[in-house]
C-alpha cells in the first residue's frame, strides 16, 4: 500500500533577486530514502524550511500527512535537553540502544554550551528520532561527526522505519542510505534513481 508522507507542488522561492527555488515538485511516500545534493546556496535547506513551515515561499504549497523529525544544520540546541531525553520513560529500546551507541549518557549533565560540534549534531539527531516520527528531514547529519559514529547512524537508518529526505555533501553516507537523488541547480530539481 501507497501511503503518501508528503507532496510538494510548484514551490517557488525568490531571494533579492536571486531565483532560488522554481516549481519544484516531489512526493515521499511509505519508507523512501531521499538525498538532496546542489551546490552551497542553492536552496535546499530553503526548501526543507518552507515545507517545514520556516519560511514562506513565493508560489506553491505543499500537504503534509505526516509527523516530521528534524535535524537542522545548524547546530542550535533549544528545548529538550539530553538528561530529558535520556530519562525519559516513554522512549523505545530502539532509542535508548542509539543513546548507547552513540554514547551520550556521560554527557546528559554537561552543559549545553559546553558540548563539542559532533555532541551537538548526535544530540539533535536522536532528538529528531526519539519520537519515532513517520519523516525525517536530515540537514548535514554527518558535520562535525568521526567515522565511528557516522557508522552507528548509518545503521540506525538502515532499519528506520519511516521516510528520509536528507541534505548531505557526504557522497558515501547518501549511497549508504538514499535510494534517490534530487540534484537542485538553478533553481531547478532533477530526479536521479
Amino acid at each position: 500500500m501507497n501511503l503518501l508522507k508528503l507532496n510538494v507542488s510548484n514551490i517557488s522561492k525568490t531571494y533579492l533577486d536571486k531565483e532560488l527555488l522554481k516549481d519544484i515538485s516531489f512526493s515521499i511516500s511509505n519508507d523512501e530514502r531521499i538525498g538532496i545534493v546542489g551546490r552551497n546556496g542553492c536552496g535546499k535547506t530553503t526548501l526543507m524550511k518552507i515545507i517545514l513551515g520556516e519560511i514562506q515561499s513565493d508560489n506553491g504549497f505543499y500537504d503534509q500527512k505526516c509527523r516530521i523529525g528534524y535535524l537542522p544544520q545548524a547546530n542550535e540546541i533549544d528545548g529538550i535537553n539530553l538528561g530529558q531525553i535520556i530519562n525519559n520513560q516513554k522512549i523505545s529500546k530502539n532509542i535508548r540502544k542509539l543513546i548507547r551507541d552513540l554514547d551520550l549518557e556521560k554527557l546528559k549533565y554537561k552543559d549545553i554550551s559546553l558540548l563539542s560540534g559532533g555532541e551537538k549534531t548526535k544530540h539533535l539527531f536522536v532528538k529528531a528520532v526519539m519520537e519515532e516520527p513517520d519523516l525525517l528531514f536530515l540537514d548535514e547529519p554527518t558535520n562535525f561527526l568521526d567515522w565511528k559514529t557516522i557508522e552507528t547512524i548509518e545503521c540506525f537508518l538502515k532499519t528506520y522505519k519511516g521516510a528520509i529526505l536528507t541534505i548531505s555533501h557526504d557522497r558515501v553516507f547518501l549511497d549508504n542510505i538514499v535510494e534517490e537523488i534530487f540534484e537542485i541547480n538553478k533553481g531547478k530539481l532533477k530526479k536521479y534513481k
